[in-house]
């Protein structure tokens, strides 16, 4: 079941703003709610990491410009752009960056912030393998949501054949 953006922005406006009251945590579920939806209505669409995030059309660039507009609507003196730290994850994913990489590039900002990125950048990674879910939760921080957020995105991705028998 796939849903057109303003209904994301919607539902994760309603989901995050009464236990996260700002901005950022609404744009970084959005981003992840548009990620889970893209795979699920075109998963053949984002098929490779290139599709996902290594071109201008891929799904991370598109994803970026939906959120630069946004931000650009919504405040215009914020110098904290979640847009650039997009941005400088796609350019990660792009360079093989390691998990521990991102998070020492990153370590410096909000908790919520830190938690939405890496869970991207462990997704993208490996789409549809479980060992992202398992790095995701062994990199401290709010790992319990990074690999819980990590595992929706590789469940959309994959369905359950990403999932280790054992």
């Amino acid at each position: 079941l796939s849903i057109n953006d303003k209904e994301l922005v919607k539902n994760c406006k309603d989901i995050l703003l009464p236990t996260h009251n700002n901005k950022n945590a609404v744009i970084i579920g959005f981003v992840i709610a548009k990620i889970i939806n893209e795979c699920i209505k075109n998963p053949s669409s984002i098929s490779n990491p290139y599709e996902m995030y290594g071109s201008e059309n891929s799904l991370l660039s598109r994803i970026i410009s939906l959120v630069r507009n946004a931000e650009e609507k919504i405040e215009e003196n914020n110098t904290d752009k979640i847009w650039v730290r997009l941005q400088e994850t796609s350019r990660m994913l792009q360079k093989n960056c390691t998990p521990e990489s991102f998070v020492g590039t990153f370590g410096n900002i909000k908790v919520a912030k830190i938690t939405g990125l890496l869970s991207i950048f462990c997704f993208m990674r490996s789409p549809d393998d479980f060992s992202s879910i398992r790095i995701a939760a062994s990199l401290g921080g709010s790992s319990n949501i990074s690999a819980s957020l990590v595992g929706g995105m590789c469940g959309a991705f994959a369905g359950t054949s990403f999932i280790p028998k054992d």
